[in-house]
């Protein structure tokens, strides 16, 4: 059987081409194709606020929590995985009137989800939940003091994996404690400190130790902002005054906002960023980032020992200032949350702000959400390590969706990859719902994590698995290696803040690992825990990249037990490869095939011309 060279060298070239394409490394570029339609939203109707995201009925999948009309009814709508949309499960008619939000968490560890509903006007009541969600009668008020300031955060306060609520005061904040099956909630713990002129409060690990930690952020008349901070003890997890912190931040800013938590550079410590107007129609607004200093000894993978603990925490004294460009809505400023997520997945978070489009300033209709994504500063930076990221406005995105009201990330379709929820006016009157669902041009992995209470996984009376039962202020830190070998790390936490009206907070961790296709080194998940040790995190070795993690911390006291379930996604890269792998095979048949028939047929060829030379040389 004879093969010529000419075959095989043409079938290098085309493997060697193969491989380069498969080599190229695509441009990345965020697409949303708005999806509303498919999923039923646009039938949402009339004047509502998206209040909460959580799992309702343990399918594994997001449910939506919307407060509707004046009277505070509160709507559950849950996906139908049969009719992959979503649709109207349950209303609660709570007669609430001046609604500020909704935290949906587990409080008497039943596995049923619980609402707990704080208003303006009224104080703070949780309704408890069945099998179809929060139930009227079935309801109890927080009996807090006449200085109430309409402020609650949700938080794990005792470590005793129940959800607690911590109530802000004039004079100091009170720790009401859930009582699990009773149904009740008692005052665990008083923390003293001025919390005058509060614009928001924080659950989130701010010292790299793997425990979240209460924050506070105030603002006196004529004086910029300022944080107390009061931090989780890892061996008696009790939660103490720390200090208070004023920010270096312009005190001509007349107006600023809620704050945002996240990590901005990449360091593996969250970092601060806030809003703020110079006057009070916000016409030039400024965003600020505070880079808190990296401080070598904090080991955010591996978790801080308690004996570091007198390290006090600073901030950098450079900010960076963002000018946006565009006026914003003072109401946005004053009483909405910033949107932060890493949309991309490149592992540095981007920020989502409506604004007003300056070419038609007259309209209703006039607020786009613009999208500034996080990218590396290699021109004009400033100074030192505080400035190596600047942001980016990305023109192409949402620009035909006006009336925007707010933005919400949410990961519609449980594949590790962040869509958006806007909120929009619409010029007949009422809101509605436009789902945008991404889709990546390039290949990034991602790594997402939801933590449960753990209280009854196995052992419920609802007597299914609790998956909407999240434990407040869990810490979720990576640590893995980019394409060039260089170490990257990160960090997020669950629930990091109150959750406000178009402001909700995410019921898991979904963080960016960029494209880098390595196994990740260490995860490490750490949460209050009430036994008296340095048992409060768990490290977990060589995770594969897109993966959906949920974590059972049970039992308690005993992070080595506690039970990992990983879900896999295979990536866009999976089924490129195997694609091209699959057409280089059927190439490669083909070809055998044709030099086979080939063969064949040169070697019928060349019997017929033997047999023929042998009769005449007979002859």
């Amino acid at each position: 059987m004879r093969l010529e060279w000419r075959s095989f060298l043409s079938l290098q070239s085309l493997l060697f081409l193969l491989t380069f394409l498969i080599s190229i490394k695509l441009t990345v570029s965020l697409q949303f194709v708005d999806v509303s339609d498919n999923l039923n939203l646009r039938s949402v109707s009339g004047n509502f606020s998206v209040v909460a995201v959580a799992d309702q009925n343990g399918d594994k999948r997001n449910d939506l929590f919307l407060v509707k009309g004046s009277q505070g009814n509160l709507v559950v709508m849950t996906w139908d995985n049969k009719e992959k949309a979503f649709k109207t499960f349950h209303t609660l008619m709570t007669k609430l009137t001046g609604i500020i939000s909704v935290s949906v968490f587990d409080f008497d560890g039943d596995g049923l989800l619980d609402s707990l509903v704080r208003s303006a006007d009224y104080p703070p009541v949780v309704y408890w939940g069945n099998a179809h969600g929060p139930s009227g009668p079935n309801n109890v008020t927080i009996p807090v003091p006449s200085d109430y300031k309409a402020e609650t955060l949700v938080i794990d306060g005792n470590g005793d994996h129940l959800p607690d609520v911590l109530v802000l005061l004039d004079q100091d904040l009170q720790l009401w404690s859930s009582q699990g099956k009773s149904r009740s909630f008692n005052i665990s713990q008083v923390l003293k400190g001025p919390l005058v002129n509060v614009i928001g409060s924080y659950y989130v690990d701010i010292n790299s130790d793997c425990l979240a930690d209460i924050l506070i952020v105030r603002r006196d008349e004529g004086e910029p902002p300022s944080i107390d901070i009061w931090l989780r003890d890892p061996v008696y997890m009790n939660l103490t005054w720390s200090q208070s912190v004023s920010l270096p931040l312009p005190p001509s800013q007349s107006l600023y906002g809620k704050p945002a938590f996240a990590d901005m550079n990449g360091d593996g410590q969250v970092d601060m960023i806030i809003l703020s107007c110079s006057s009070v129609s916000c016409s030039h607004p400024l965003l600020h980032i505070m880079y808190q200093e990296f401080n070598e000894k904090t080991d955010v993978v591996q978790c801080r020992p308690y004996t570091w603990n007198g390290w006090k925490l600073k901030w950098a004294q450079s900010v960076t200032h963002f000018n946006i460009s565009w006026p914003l809505d003072p109401n946005f400023i004053k009483y909405y949350l910033l949107t932060v997520g890493d949309i991309d997945l490149d592992r540095f978070p981007d920020i989502i702000i409506p604004t007003f489009n300056t070419t038609a300033l007259n309209s209703s209709v006039s607020q786009i959400a613009r999208v500034f994504t996080n990218k590396p500063c290699e021109i004009n930076c400033g100074d030192g390590a505080t400035a190596i990221r600047r942001l980016e406005h990305d023109s192409s995105l949402f620009s035909n969706v006006y009336g925007v009201n707010a933005a919400i990330l949410i990961d519609l379709f449980e594949d590790g990859i962040p869509d958006v929820l806007i909120i929009r006016e619409k010029e007949s009157g009422g809101d509605e719902i436009v789902a945008m669902r991404q889709v990546l041009s390039s290949d990034h992995m991602f790594l997402k994590t939801l933590v449960l209470s753990g209280y009854c996984f196995s052992h419920c009376s609802s007597g299914r698995e609790p998956l909407g039962s999240l434990l407040p202020g869990a810490v979720v830190s990576y640590e893995t290696l980019d394409r060039n070998g260089h170490k990257i790390k990160a960090t997020g936490s669950v629930s990091q803040s109150s959750s406000y009206l178009n402001c909700p907070t995410l019921p898991y961790v979904l963080l960016g690992l960029g494209t880098t296709p390595n196994f990740i080194e260490t995860l490490s998940i750490g949460l209050a825990n009430n036994v008296t040790s340095s048992s409060w995190y768990m490290n977990w070795p060589l995770l594969v990249p897109n993966s959906q993690l949920i974590l059972i911390p049970s039992p308690t006291y005993k992070p080595s037990k506690w039970t990992l379930q990983l879900y896999l996604t295979p990536s866009g890269l999976v089924y490129s490869v195997s694609g091209v792998l699959l057409s280089i095979c059927v190439g490669l048949l083909i070809i055998i095939l044709l030099l086979h028939t080939r063969e064949k047929y040169q070697d019928s060829k060349e019997r017929k011309q033997s047999k023929q030379k042998f009769y005449f040389n007979a002859m």
